[in-house]
């Protein structure tokens, strides 16, 4: 019982304590004091399509960020942040090397806001722009492909437009990048003259203006799967390292898939062969590589660098006498990102579209294809490769 009179009669002396204190709440600093004082000092830096201001802070204890407000186009604000642990703040966008007016505000952590400190800038020349002056659009076998630089790196979108049934130009094909180096195919047309355009957006929705082309594309034909064979030359490798991944796995009509591929035994070792019989005659105008689907893009067994050849006679012993050299490849990463590291366009580039290799116009026909593996994307020991389709001119 004593023990209960004591309990209550401490709770009884925090009461009367807590109740003497002044009730005090956390609330943000300056909550009914000044807007913090402006930026000073403030320095440009015109980049392509936006610009990198350098300023001084305000003195105000508690400033949270600076931030930067300004409009693109008609209709179209945006604002960039940047706190205040750094007194830079890059902003981007712009669709045109106009001028254009930028506000400043220091903004405190209350949400106060500073008269603004109104900037002009003049950007170099914005991505969309550089990507549409420096665009080559020329015909090739089955379509036309597309060039140029976009030293920025910037996202982008290009669309290429040709005529629909009514005649109208309407989209038919996007190709979303970041490549410094663009290159892109656009196919699946007959060999009969048509209108193209190109245009190219930004993330921001700029667009450039749309170039128009007549081109005729080269004739072509996807060649019938249905008619190839593993041809087992002495010193190829061609024992799969299970039997569910024979070579036939190249010629399927299946990709996009990690486990229908055709993969050499490990250790078996990389450079080495593998020969194909298209069962045909033809003179070859290119063809797709698809990589296996999955982590082993652009890294592991993945090819990287190899050798195509083309014969109507192969040598019975393996030997080199009867083939000649139709093309070197080497295996393309659009981000170029560090080996065990990719990107959506980097899946779609290499595993969905397929690598697409175009062969010299000057090849002769050939029946037999005979690919020599010299590097791979990180392993030395075996390779791997999901489809492989060709395209060309039947001559039989």
């Amino acid at each position: 019982m004593k023990f209960y009179n004591y309990l209550l009669s401490f709770f009884l002396v925090l009461m009367i304590f807590s109740g003497c204190k002044e009730d005090k709440l956390i609330s943000p600093l300056n909550q009914e004091g000044a807007a913090p004082g402006p930026v000073t000092n403030v320095r440009v830096e015109n980049l392509h399509g936006g610009a990198r201001f350098t300023y001084s802070m305000p003195t105000d204890e508690d400033l949270l960020y600076v931030k930067a407000v300004f409009d693109i186009r008609e209709g179209y604000t945006r604002e960039v942040r940047a706190s205040y642990y750094t007194n830079s703040l890059t902003i981007d966008g712009f669709p045109a090397t106009d001028e254009y007016k930028v506000k400043l505000y220091a903004v405190s952590r209350s949400e106060k806001v500073s008269d603004p400190v109104i900037v002009s800038i003049h950007p170099l020349t914005p991505p969309v722009q550089e990507i549409f002056e420096t665009l080559s659009i020329s015909e090739t076998f089955g379509g036309i492909h597309l060039t140029f630089q976009n030293t920025e790196a910037a996202s982008v979108a290009v669309t290429v437009l040709t005529p629909n049934e009514l005649g109208k130009l309407a989209p038919v094909e996007t190709f979303y990048t970041k490549t410094v180096n663009g290159s892109f195919y656009s196919r699946g047309f007959e060999p009969v003259e048509r209108t193209f355009g190109v245009f190219v957006r930004d993330r921001w929705g700029n667009l450039s203006d749309t170039v128009k082309v007549a081109l005729t594309p080269v004739y072509e034909e996807l060649f019938d799967r249905t008619k190839f064979r593993a041809l087992q030359l002495p010193g190829d490798n061609y024992v799969p390292q299970a039997s569910q991944w024979g070579m036939e796995k190249m010629w399927n009509g299946i990709s996009n898939d990690h486990e229908d591929i055709f993969q050499t035994m490990v250790g078996s070792g990389v450079p080495s062969t593998f020969t194909i019989d298209l069962g045909i005659t033809a003179q070859i105008s290119r063809y797709k590589l698809f990589h296996r689907a999955g982590e082993n893009i652009y890294s592991g067994a993945a090819p990287k660098l190899w050798e195509v050849y083309g014969s109507n006679n192969p040598d019975t012993d393996g030997g080199w006498l009867n083939w000649v050299l139709l093309m070197d490849c080497v295996s393309f990463k659009p981000s170029a990102l560090p080996v065990g590291t990719y990107t959506t366009e980097d899946v779609q580039y290499g595993i969905i579209n397929g690598e697409d290799f175009v062969f010299p116009e000057n090849v002769p026909a050939v029946r037999y294809l005979r690919f020599k593996m010299v590097q791979t994307w990180g392993r030395t020991d075996f390779f791997h490769i999901s489809e492989l389709k060709f395209w060309g001119k039947p001559s039989n």
